[in-house]
């Protein structure tokens, strides 16, 4: 008798963690759902299906989350895997909205709809924390979370909404998630090809990475791993790298000769980053550079424990060179480097 494909939903398919994720389930065999917003034009293969959901909509949710339940009775998906966020805007209020607010009506419209799954699963990040609550200089899963970002808070409360939902739920929090499609690490390795790089501070900095297809395998892997139900887990590659290490290893991949490190202090650093969202809320358009990032630059390490999820087997398949080697050709290919 054949064994009955797990069912999983994702949200957020189409963005860069996404999109690992609908990848990696397919390959686990698992019959996959993506949740897409009224506006989107999915680009989903025919072995995808899709549901489109309002976030901002609980009622509409729920009529279209229950119009997918089954005759039989049958769970409609085994997992539930909530990746939908927002990471970057002009209007740091925005978070809120999309990252808790979201996440608080998603949680209720699937119980109301009565299409719980055996596990939600959340996609959070570790700007929930900060060295604030740190007591040694590395963050750990069971450290008080003192966020110091908005984006940070946002997702804090979000990790709050899923809790209070009754749902039985895993968690995972990435640290800086880099790879092959990924723009944000893209641009410091524009910078360094072309011979200048700007590092935060005047102090090295500690950084921790990890690749979009480790964090998508360790969501797979936490969702049939019956341990991991109502934890949360941090996931790095469990390497630390300086930002002069990171500058000088892209500098090798690249083969560039010669790069200036550039450190700018943290009071001109501040100055460019409130010009940045003067701009911001001028234009419209999110920057790089804005209010909401200083604190992520200021904070002299990244370092974070990630014991608690390779104590249950999980092993990362992806360095940070072997990562950044394919990010770099993949940025090539593309005309972008």
């Amino acid at each position: 008798m054949e064994s009955k494909k797990k069912r999983i939903l994702i949200t957020g398919a189409s963005g860069f963690i996404g999109s690992h994720l609908v990848r990696i389930a397919q390959e686990q065999g698992w019959e996959v759902t993506v949740a897409v917003r009224p506006t989107t034009k999915t680009k989903q293969s025919g072995d995808v299906h899709s549901i489109v959901l309002d976030y901002a909509d609980e009622a509409l949710m729920v009529e279209n989350l229950s119009a997918c339940r089954r005759d039989d009775g049958a769970r409609v998906w085994d997992y539930i895997v909530h990746n939908a966020g927002l990471t970057k805007t002009p209007n740091l209020q925005d978070f809120y909205e999309a990252n808790a607010e979201n996440t608080r009506r998603f949680c209720s419209a699937i119980i109301k709809a009565g299409v719980e799954p055996t596990r939600f699963f959340y996609v959070s990040s570790l700007s929930t924390y900060s060295q604030d609550g740190a007591q040694d200089g590395v963050i750990r899963i069971t450290d008080e979370q003192k966020p110091t970002t908005e984006y940070g808070r946002s997702k804090l409360l979000a990790e709050f909404y899923v809790r209070d939902s009754g749902l039985k739920y895993t968690m995972i929090l990435p640290t800086g998630v880099y790879g092959s499609g990924e723009y944000d690490y893209l641009m410091a390795i524009k910078g360094i090809k072309g011979g200048l790089n700007f590092m935060a501070g005047s102090t090295p900095q500690a950084l921790t990475f990890v690749h979009g297809e480790d964090v998508a395998r360790a969501v797979c892997f936490l969702l049939e791993d019956g341990r991991a139900v109502d934890n949360r887990y941090i996931i790095s590659d469990g390497d630390v790298y300086t930002d002069i290490e990171f500058s000088n290893l892209v500098k090798e991949l690249l083969g560039v000769k010669t790069v200036v490190n550039l450190r700018t202090p943290m009071p001109i650093l501040w100055c460019i980053c409130q010009l940045g969202g003067l701009w911001s809320r001028l234009t419209n358009r999110a920057t790089p550079l804005n209010p909401d990032k200083y604190p992520l630059m200021k904070q002299r390490s990244w370092r974070c424990d990630v014991a608690p999820l390779m104590a249950l087997g999980w092993k990362p398949r992806y360095r940070l060179r072997e990562g950044l080697e394919e990010a770099i050709d993949w940025g090539r290919k593309q005309g972008l480097l």
